[in-house]
C-alpha cells in the first residue's frame, strides 16, 4: 500500500481509536485518499494509548516508507500526542485541524465556520471571519488566537490540503472495524 502513496495527494489523516477487546488500547491509523476519493490505507499500529511515546513511535516507522517532505500535510484532531510526534518526526511536513473537530466548538457558526475554513482568498476568509467575531467574539478567539488560523483555514494554510479538510477518511476506516476492535490483536491485524 505505501509503494501507492507516490501516485495519490500528499494529504494524510491520523486518527487512534479505541480497542473495545479484552486487552484494550488504541488502534493508531495513517490514512489517504486515491484519486478517485477512495480511502486509501496506509500504516496501523496497536498501543496501548494515544500518547507521546505512541504517537512518535507510529510516526517514525511511518516515516521510513514515507520520507518527510514540504509537501506532505497531516491531518488530525487537536490531540496534543499527534501534534507533538508530528512537530518532532516529520519536521517538513504540514499540521492542519480536522474542520469538523473544531466545527463542534463552534456549532452556532457553523456555516461561516465552514465557509471561512474553505475560502482560497484572504479577502474571503476575513469577510467570514467577521461574521463569525459579530456572532462569538469567544468562537473568534478560539480560532484565531488558541487554534491558529493557519491550522485549519484553507486561505492561510501553508501546504497543500486540496479539498480534504478533515479526517473523514480515517473516521470512516474506524468505523468500518466496529467488530474488528473487539478481536485479539492477532485476529484484528490479519
Amino acid at each position: 500500500a505505501l509503494h501507492g502513496f507516490q501516485f495519490i495527494r500528499k494529504v494524510i489523516a491520523v486518527d487512534g481509536t479505541f480497542l473495545t477487546g479484552k486487552y484494550g488500547g488504541v488502534l493508531l491509523c495513517a490514512s489517504a485518499q486515491d484519486g478517485n476519493g477512495h480511502i486509501y490505507p496506509l500504516a496501523v499500529s496497536v498501543a496501548d494509548s494515544e500518547n507521546d511515546a505512541s504517537w512518535t513511535w507510529f510516526l517514525e516507522k511511518l516515516k521510513e516508507c514515507i520520507p518527510d517532505s514540504g509537501e506532505i500535510c497531516f491531518i488530525s484532531d487537536r490531540n496534543q500526542s499527534i501534534r507533538k510526534a508530528i512537530a518532532q518526526v516529520y519536521t517538513s511536513a504540514h499540521h492542519g485541524c480536522c474542520t469538523v473537530h473544531l466545527w463542534q466548538n463552534c456549532k452556532t457558526l457553523f456555516k461561516c465556520f465552514s465557509q471561512a475554513a474553505k475560502a482560497y482568498t484572504v479577502n474571503e476568509f476575513n469577510m467570514h471571519m467577521e461574521t463569525i467575531e459579530k456572532g462569538s467574539k469567544k468562537c473568534f478567539d478560539y480560532l484565531t488566537k488558541k487554534v491558529g488560523v493557519q491550522r485549519w483555514s484553507r486561505a492561510h494554510f501553508p501546504g497543500n490540503r486540496y479539498n480534504l479538510m478533515n479526517t473523514n477518511i480515517a473516521e470512516s476506516l474506524n468505523s468500518t472495524m466496529v467488530v474488528e476492535k473487539q478481536f485479539p490483536i492477532c485476529a484484528l491485524l490479519v
